[in-house]
């Protein structure tokens, strides 16, 4: 579990426009988990995008929605094509570097003392390839959607 973003390819006929928490939580949603995210990061920033309260954006907005129309689909479908396509050659489990941490040497001093001693390390991700590799493939899938879908379909990602 954890902190999750998720996705979801909306019709604005069926689904109508964005609106403000009316897709937060959607049963439809497929979801990446934000340490995953984060590891995409500077690669998601190549996408155009729209954030609903700002206007045009690149990237995908950590905290909030963000909307991948169809001027940013082909190359949001190219982007998690292809990290599908990579990941896909990787081991079962995949072991990923993260952010760089800092932590207190040892357990948490007492209350009201210093900690003089930090260490610091990557941090460890592991995710399942098969059900990682599959959210990509279906959301490079949604967004080739989105391409051909003459404005009407658009991909809704919600932040954490």
């Amino acid at each position: 579990m954890g902190l999750n973003h998720d996705f979801l390819l909306l019709d604005r006929d069926r689904d109508g426009e964005w609106e403000e928490l009316r897709f937060i939580h959607d049963p439809r949603a497929i979801h990446l988990h934000d340490d995953f995210v984060r590891y995409m990061q500077d690669t998601l920033a190549w996408i155009p995008t729209t954030n609903p309260g700002q206007g045009p954006h690149h990237g995908l907005c950590m905290w909030g929605p963000t909307l991948i129309e169809a001027e940013g689909a082909g190359v949001a479908e190219r982007v998690f094509g292809g990290w599908a396509e990579l990941l896909a050659a990787g081991p079962p489990r995949l072991v990923l570097t993260g952010g760089f941490s800092w932590a207190a040497e040892g357990d948490a001093p007492p209350v009201g003392e210093r900690v003089t001693q930090l260490e610091g390390g990557y941090d460890r991700l592991e995710f399942d390839r098969d059900g990682v590799v599959g959210v990509l493939r279906q959301l490079a899938g949604w967004c080739r959607q989105v391409r051909s879908g003459a404005g009407r379909l658009y991909l809704y990602h919600g932040g954490v």
